[in-house]
């Protein structure tokens, strides 16, 4: 039985923080006049927040699903390519479900069905929004996951040095042996 992920959801919950503090900023510089508190707590917060949890966590296991997917040391540029083409299409596919569900797209109001739900929220996103957040995304993914990469890749190169380490001494082992039964054998 696969046990609870508790590190990996202490792990989301910072980097959630960080994008938050990043929300904090951004607002703060554009509206110098508004006091820090009500910027801190601002709704855009809790999206941020929402943001940053459920993008770590998505890229954590995609990260472990593309090193399992290419295990080798020489295989280090797909895994790049394929994580972070990946992480584009999920990047935007989080950010467009946080932002439907804050919106309350899923939740029946008034006179509104869905598709006309649907289009008014269409109708609010912005295209920039979501490559600004892919852009970010894949900042943090550079030094999160890349870190996770290279380890692996400088961990799988241990393990190769290693077992040829381990051949050689067998090799070394097998002449010394023959030698020997070679110098008995003719003494």
């Amino acid at each position: 039985m696969k046990r609870f992920p508790f590190k990996a959801i202490i792990q989301a919950i910072l980097a959630s923080v960080v994008v938050s503090i990043y929300f904090v900023v951004v607002a703060k510089l554009d509206h110098k006049d508004i006091p820090l508190l009500s910027i801190i707590l601002h709704p855009n917060m809790v999206r941020g927040l929402l943001y940053g949890f459920f993008l770590f966590l998505s890229h954590g296991y995609l990260s472990k699903w593309v090193a399992d997917k290419y295990p080798n040391s020489k295989d280090f540029g797909k895994k790049m390519v394929v994580f972070y083409g990946i992480s584009f299409i999920l990047t935007i596919l989080v950010v467009f479900l946080v932002n439907a569900f804050l919106s309350g797209l899923f939740i029946p109001t008034g006179s509104k069905d869905f598709l006309q739900r649907f289009n008014h929220f269409i109708n609010q996103q912005r295209v920039a929004y979501y490559f600004q957040l892919a852009i970010i995304s894949w900042f943090i993914s550079m030094l999160f996951f890349g870190f996770y990469f290279y380890k692996r890749f400088k961990d799988y190169q241990i393990k190769e040095s290693e077992q040829e380490k381990q051949q050689i001494t067998a090799q070394f082992e097998s002449l010394k042996t023959n030698w020997i039964r070679t110098f008995y054998s003719t003494a």
